[in-house]
């Protein structure tokens, strides 16, 4: 529907998504090719980074078993060499997609967005 894994697997993407400094990257196949390292960053929550590409890669397996195929350093590495902004037009495009669809929750022709701005500050000495 909203055609994100064609999108990933793109060659106008692979190109957008280079960093500068290195117009190579991503043009042989790895362990951690671009489209697993973008919807890896996707995928991303407050973990660690192995914790969280193990998570990753073992959904891809029929058994749910543990496969660990990247290191953190390897993908640190790929990330090194991903152009962000590449993140931030796919972010535009998917968001734009979801609304032509109508996945987009609108009030009064505004889109809805929930944000929390409050930091959690554990208190350092006792409370009285």
């Amino acid at each position: 529907m909203l055609d994100l894994s064609g999108t990933l697997a793109s060659d106008d993407f692979a190109q957008r998504a280079r960093h500068p400094d290195f117009r190579s990257a991503f043009s042989r196949t790895r362990r951690l090719p671009l489209p697993a390292l973008a919807a890896s960053l996707l995928f991303m929550r407050s973990s660690s980074q192995q914790s969280m590409l193990d998570s990753f890669f073992s959904s891809f397996c029929a058994d749910g078993s543990l496969v660990r195929e990247v290191s953190d350093r390897t993908f640190a590495k790929a990330r090194s060499r991903l152009h962000m902004p590449a993140l931030f037009g796919l972010n535009d495009q998917l968001v734009s997609r979801a609304d032509a669809v109508g996945l987009v929750l609108r009030w009064q022709g505004f889109r809805l967005v929930a944000a929390d701005a409050s930091v959690l500050m554990p208190a350092i000495r006792e409370c009285h």
